[in-house]
């Protein structure tokens, strides 16, 4: 009877022994799964840093273009105004109505 009661908790334990060793492998494949989503997950979201990084590089190219066209319009407005017959203060033609 005691031979019959070790053989039964041997088979009992080896049946747990195993079903723990499913039980680990299935959370390993679950674990690598989770690990290559994650990865995957990653490597998009990177992709999507580049792609803005990219944009924002071309963004302040123009931006940079474009302020130095205004800078050189505003160049070329003062030297044309420094030029011109119109340059300086006003001045009347007319004396002023309480000039003495």
């Amino acid at each position: 009877d005691l031979k019959l009661r070790v053989g039964e908790l041997e088979r009992l334990l080896a049946d747990e022994k195993r079903a723990r060793v499913e039980e680990q492998q299935g959370n390993r494949d679950r674990i690598a799964a989770l690990t290559k989503e994650f990865e995957w997950q990653i490597g998009e979201l990177q992709r999507e840093l580049d792609v803005t990084r990219a944009r924002l590089r071309e963004e302040e190219r123009g931006g940079t273009y474009l302020r130095s066209k205004i800078n050189k319009i505003e160049q070329d407005h003062w030297s044309y105004a420094s030029t011109s017959k119109t340059a300086g203060p006003h001045v009347p033609r007319a004396p002023a109505y309480n000039s003495p």
